[in-house]
């Protein structure tokens, strides 16, 4: 999977020329109220986060990967306008779970909610990936948004203070759950870094 297009954005395997975007991300407030104890916080854990992921091999269609991350790239100028990663779930609620972010100044302008849909698509495609959800603060109004836009249910959630989503409504039981994991292992891992195991978002 080298780049996932969709009509405004293109979301590529981040590279070295981010930093500055990738700073702006998770250098922000509002991320780092939205995000919890996920991802890099400080300028200098950015570099070392980004530089790990830049290192992690490319997976490509047939693989399982354990995650992939993309940087949502807008297609008129080139800019690099936030990241997006999705990987396997620790939780039994889907296969695979979701974390994304945009710089303050690309924010309101739907491009996280093009962005999932299309990268979850590409991941059922490429990967054999069925099953995603996600997960947002209850005041977090614009990710509940984003999660909708891209086409996922929001169902019953047991943590409070949370809204959870899911591509999967009809698919409850764990056991089903842990039934594909048996049937399709994760065969690559991909670090994520400072920012530990893909979480919702």
């Amino acid at each position: 999977m080298t780049t996932v297009e969709t009509p405004r954005l293109v979301l590529r395997h981040p590279c070295l020329n981010d930093e500055e975007a990738m700073v702006d991300v998770w250098t922000d407030a509002a991320v780092a109220r939205f995000m919890d104890d996920f991802g890099p916080r400080t300028p200098t854990q950015v570099a070392t986060w980004l530089r790990e992921v830049c290192r992690t091999p490319e997976p490509h269609a047939g693989d399982r990967p354990g995650a992939v991350q993309f940087s949502v790239v807008e297609r008129t100028n080139d800019v690099c306008a936030g990241w997006l990663g999705l990987g396997e779930s620790t939780r039994c609620v889907a296969e695979w779970d979701f974390g994304y972010a945009l710089r303050p100044g690309r924010r309101g302008l739907g491009f996280m909610g093009e962005a999932l849909d299309a990268a979850i698509a590409a991941c059922r495609s490429s990967f054999g990936i069925e099953t995603f959800w996600g997960e947002c603060h209850a005041s977090n109004v614009a990710s509940a948004a984003t999660m909708l836009a891209a086409g996922l249910t929001e169902v019953e959630c047991g943590d409070v203070g949370s809204r959870r989503f899911v591509t999967h409504p009809d698919l409850t039981t764990g056991q089903e759950l842990q039934e594909k994991r048996h049937r399709h292992p994760a065969i690559l891992k991909t670090s994520v870094g400072d920012a530990g195991p893909l979480s919702h978002a």
